[in-house]
């Protein structure tokens, strides 16, 4: 394996790493995780379907690290992103602990329903209701339905590239979210359509 260690939960991705394929999760509740409901490193072929996705601490779904051709669909991502529950050294391995925290304890660095960060290609998010996933917005930071990016490199040993050629298309993002879907910086060839 490519990996030498691992920093905070997560092993840097290396593209000659093996990687998990073909998973499905169907009819499953991801509720009241201390982190993610559901997060990848680099998977093929992950397919999330008719599952709740709610009240997790970070964010809903991760589609991260090399992750390519999955899909989200039919499911309801609702009230996750509060990061009230990471400890002082969870949030510098995640470097946001310069954004300070809220009265409530929370760190101001707040968490999208899904993110796709740096996920290689070909994911397809659809037929989705996504809501009030900003819990705690401040004068620091505010959150979205939908994140498409690409982070920074953070490690050495991680690739970094854009999220690309990925499809966005039907789904109903609604409530407390700053905005709906939010493209940064570098992201290419993405597909959104037919979103309410």
């Amino acid at each position: 394996m490519a990996r030498l260690h691992v920093i905070g939960n997560f092993g840097p991705f290396a593209i000659d790493d093996p990687s998990p394929y073909r998973t499905d999760m169907i009819d499953c509740v991801f509720s009241h995780n201390r982190k993610m409901g559901i997060t990848t490193d680099g998977v093929a072929y992950l397919s999330v379907k008719n599952c709740v996705i709610a009240h997790n601490d970070c964010e809903g779904i991760t589609i991260d690290n090399g992750s390519w051709g999955c899909i989200i669909q039919n499911c309801h991502v609702y009230n996750n992103g509060w990061r009230g529950m990471q400890h002082e050294v969870e949030l510098g391995i995640d470097f946001v602990s310069e954004m300070g925290l809220m009265a409530d304890g929370s760190s101001k660095a707040k968490l999208p329903g899904i993110s796709l960060d740096n996920a290689a290609y070909a994911s397809t998010i659809a037929n989705n209701l996504i809501e009030n996933n900003n819990r705690g917005v401040n004068d620091r930071f505010h959150y979205f339905g939908i994140l498409v990016g690409v982070a920074e490199r953070q490690h050495p040993e991680q690739h970094d590239f854009a999220s690309c050629n990925n499809q966005i298309t039907a789904n109903t993002i609604l409530g407390a979210h700053f905005a709906g879907i939010h493209l940064t910086a570098n992201v290419t060839g993405n597909i959104i359509e037919k979103t309410r």
